[in-house]
């Protein structure tokens, strides 16, 4: 017996509607902005946050300062000086560019009483023993060019209207351009570096990296689904239904305002993977049942297997979900965007796919419908064996288990929250290798930010001076740093090139900055925590505000929000219980169903904490993800145990190996989608969308593993523990 084929008036209905969907969503996919999304990472209702928009608010606060670093073999020559004096004369009439600090800025009152560099160039060696001298008398000067002249640093100061990513990186551009094109015909070398330059550069790579993930996505989900139904047709309409499901995803994304972003970049990747996962599980029924002759197979399949796959998707929506816990606003977006895409995602799935076959069908005279019947899965994809040996060992199996989770977790929780503005950066970034050459052969570029009342001006001098005891001269940075003018309230606003940059627009309040060499959060901390300790003991530094600036708070803010993640792990765990408890009527089942699942997140974090890479933005957003992607396949079990009629706790052996054996197959292939599905992160060139992809599918495979070997025992050993012996058969 066939279905009995669509009306033409049903189908044009169905179409129409499809249409008007798939439109509404380019529509929405129009709208995605691709940003970094780093700064938004430490968004958060915190104190510290609070007081750095503040801070922000009074101060232009120099985090986004350009660097041009010029390189070369002496900066005493007349002929280097100046090209890069007319570099500065042109780069200061560049739209976007607010001020400029070079050693051509700096005076020297102790020497002729002018400036460091004067307007007429004197020859090599009176340039060479100019700067010598200038070296051990003006601490603004060893932050801008080395000892021994080969390495000059310019910076320069934004102006208030390249407030936008696009403006930004316009800007860049252009200096990058004009300053290329000064040191044109010479041996001098030139980079555009600085943390706004770097993340300029992480957002440029976000959009290869999107699409990437995507299209590989899209080519080894096809390439399996071919593979796996031996049917080109019906893989195009796996495919097709897959793709559909991410555009109106994406769609979805656009009209919500949700940017793609390092944390976002690899969701669209993961809901096309998912989607070819779930339409196969549906594919895989639709032949078994053509095989076994029911009446109106296609839907006969899709009531059998649509509770399990809207199950999975609200379990994988859990997981989601969780990180909306997080007290970071760029997870909560994550979290948001997340748990919709999912059951969005499922809905397309079981709404396209029977739209496509319905189709085919109609216009094949049956012929695709029939293609169900041709093949079959190999025996060997069973896992007979391997599940047999697991229920015939079950109390080894489930003890070994058990003490593997309890280890795994015992060591995760050790595993310290590591964070690093550098981790979306890859080593040999130009623009990071430049940074370190900067803190090497002159002084960190990052910096610690403190502010202290203008008024009395003696406090304020007071301050510096101490402040510098404590830091040393030459990593101190205010107002004299640059110019030699008394220490006054109107002193420290005197330098026209950095007005309101070591002064509040007010004038109350007078910006101190710490060069910090910046390595990570953890670092950081220690070196703040050693700061902080020094300060509470110089009475002259009473005034002084807590510590500030990106570097500062995003050490601080970071270590809490990794934290979150475990928080939001637990609440994904006991959630997706409840949900499977409600399932079942069983919540010993339910939390049975865990093992398998957690297993994994055990035994990866116990690495995480081993190996000292401990608990990153990327892990604590994999582990809690692949999490709900993952117990996907352990609901996809207890469904086929329930369709074979298994109720309650107690199995028989022969139906905990049937069960298991039959749904094997769509088991190990929905792994491979979602495991070479997801591989095409480690061609990214973001690193933490590599090392994504490597936790990922780490979890994944370690997933069906537990799923084949682990739960099986664990479902015989309850089975036992509550009264019913295996039954004798063996499988």
């Amino acid at each position: 017996m066939v279905n009995e084929p669509a009306t033409f008036t049903r189908l044009l209905i169905c179409w129409t509607a499809y249409f008007a969907l798939c439109l509404l969503a380019v529509l929405g996919l129009s709208r995605i902005t691709f940003n970094d999304g780093i700064a938004k990472s430490f968004q958060s209702d915190t104190p510290q946050y609070h007081q750095y928009e503040q801070f922000l608010a009074r101060f232009d606060t120099g985090e986004n300062e350009i660097f041009v670093l010029f390189e070369g073999n002496d900066f005493a020559n007349p002929a280097d000086l100046a090209m890069v004096a007319d570099f500065l004369v042109e780069v200061q009439f560049e739209d976007g560019t607010g001020a400029v600090v070079s050693p051509f800025s700096l005076s020297d009152p102790n020497g002729d009483g002018g400036r460091v560099i004067p307007a007429q160039l004197p020859t090599q060696p009176v340039m060479a023993a100019r700067f010598d001298a200038a070296q051990k008398r003006i601490p603004g000067l060893g932050r801008m060019m080395s000892p021994d002249r080969k390495t000059l640093l310019v910076a320069l100061i934004p102006s208030d209207d390249t407030s936008t990513p696009q403006e930004r990186r316009a800007l860049y551009q252009e200096i990058e351009a004009l300053a290329a094109k000064s040191v044109q015909g010479t041996q001098i070398a030139v980079t555009l570096t600085g943390y706004g330059v770097l993340l300029d550069s992480v957002a440029k790579k976000l959009t290869d990296d999107f699409l990437l993930l995507n299209i590989f996505g899209i080519a080894a989900g096809t390439l399996i689904s071919v593979l796996a139904l031996r049917s080109v047709t019906l893989a195009l309409i796996v495919a097709a239904s897959s793709i559909t499901s991410l555009l109106w995803v994406l769609g979805a994304m656009g009209f919500a305002g949700i940017e793609i972003n390092v944390v976002t970049v690899t969701m669209p990747a993961l809901v096309l993977v998912l989607s070819y996962a779930n339409a196969l599980h549906l594919g895989f029924e639709l032949r078994h049942q053509r095989q076994t002759g029911a009446p109106t197979y296609l839907r006969t399949a899709i009531r059998r297997m649509g509770p399990a796959s809207f199950l999975s998707a609200l379990t994988t929506a859990i997981a989601f979900a969780s990180l909306m816990f997080s007290s970071s606003s760029l997870v909560r977006q994550l979290g948001l965007a997340g748990s919709f895409s999912t059951i969005l995602l499922t809905a397309g799935i079981y709404t396209v796919l029977p739209l496509f076959m319905a189709t085919a069908e109609r216009m094949s005279n049956n012929r695709t419908a029939s293609a169900f019947g041709k093949h079959s899965f190999p025996n060997w994809l069973t896992l007979g064996p391997v599940i047999a040996f697991s229920v015939r060992n079950h109390r080894a199996v489930t003890t070994l288990t058990i003490l593997g989770l309890i280890a795994g977790l015992g060591i995760y929780t050790t595993a310290q929250p590591r964070f690093t503005l550098f981790e979306n950066s890859a080593p040999d970034d130009p623009s990071r290798m430049a940074l370190q050459r900067i803190e090497r052969d002159l002084v960190p570029v990052g910096a610690v930010a403190f502010t202290h009342p203008t008024l009395p001006a003696d406090s304020l001098q007071a301050a510096q001076a101490a402040l510098a005891r404590l830091v040393g001269e030459r990593n101190l940075l205010s107002g004299k740093t640059f110019q030699a003018v008394p220490d006054t309230a109107q002193g420290v606003q005197t330098n026209g090139n950095r007005a309101n940059f070591f002064a509040s627009e007010s004038g109350d309040l007078a910006l101190l900055l710490i060069s910090h060499a910046y390595v990570g959060a953890l670092e950081t901390r220690e070196f703040l925590d050693d700061l902080h300790t020094r300060i509470t003991d110089e009475p002259l530094l009473s005034n002084l505000s807590p510590p500030t600036g990106m570097l500062a708070v995003s050490s601080l803010i970071s270590r809490d929000m990794l934290n979150d993640f475990s928080f939001c792990f637990i609440i994904a765990v006991l959630c997706s219980s409840i949900v499977i408890a409600l399932w079942l009527k069983s919540p010993v089942l339910a939390m049975l169903a865990m093992v398998p699942n957690v297993l994994p997140i055990a035994i990866v974090g116990a690495w995480l904490a081993l190996s000292g890479n401990g608990l990153q933005f990327t892990s604590g957003v994999a582990m809690t993800i692949a999490f709900g992607l993952a117990i996907d396949d352990t609901v996809h079990v207890l469904n086929r145990m329930r369709l074979n009629g298994a109720r309650g706790m107690r199995y028989t052996r022969q139906q905990i190996v049937d069960s298991v054996q039959q749904v094997a197959p769509a088991l190990v292939i929905s792994t491979l989608v979602l495991a070479v599905g997801i591989s095409g992160t480690l061609s990214a060139a973001l690193p933490s969308i590599v090392y994504f992809g490597q936790l990922s599918i780490a979890v994944y495979v370690l997933a069906l593993i537990a799923d084949i070997v682990v739960f099986p025992a664990c479902l015989m050993s309850l089975s036992t523990l509550v009264g019913r012996s295996p039954e004798s058969e063996t499988p």
